[in-house]
């Protein structure tokens, strides 16, 4: 019973990292569609990655995937502190591991392809390998029930 419970409150530890996520994604599409200057401190320059023909999926730039993602992750995460359902564990932590695969395509695009790093685009993937690795701890822990 105590792990289960344990499981159910450990949303609160990924509830800062999804308001990360969130933030970082939003401070990106304040600087597309608002004009808004990002200081850039590795790389070239993170306009380069902004503007690539990579940063847009589905002819929507991958900001606003960002800020729905990191949305998601934050309710998911209310919602299992809330009621604490195998269920939503599982959607909750099949997302993050989802986010998790698809930003490291995106790493490998900013590293191999455009020849470029932005700062904010490695804090999200930070955000997401941190959120993978607590996500993995309390799925392979000795109570395998998650």
């Amino acid at each position: 019973m105590i792990m289960t419970k344990t499981k159910k409150y450990f949303s609160f530890f990924l509830l800062p990292l999804s308001l990360i996520g969130l933030i970082d994604s939003f401070a990106i599409h304040q600087k597309i569609y608002g004009g808004y200057y990002l200081p850039c401190v590795i790389g070239k320059s993170c306009d380069i990655v902004l503007y690539s023909k990579y940063s847009t999926l589905f002819g929507v730039h991958l900001s606003y995937w960002g800020i729905a993602f990191y949305s998601f992750i934050f309710l998911l995460a209310l919602l299992n502190i809330f009621f604490g359902k195998k269920f939503l564990r599982f959607i909750y932590y099949s997302s993050i591991f989802a986010g998790m695969i698809f930003s490291l395509y995106l790493l490998y695009l900013q590293i191999f392809l455009i020849g470029n790093l932005c700062v904010y685009c490695v804090v999200s993937f930070s955000d997401i390998l941190l959120a993978s690795v607590l996500s993995s701890l309390v799925i392979f822990n000795k109570n395998k029930s998650f």
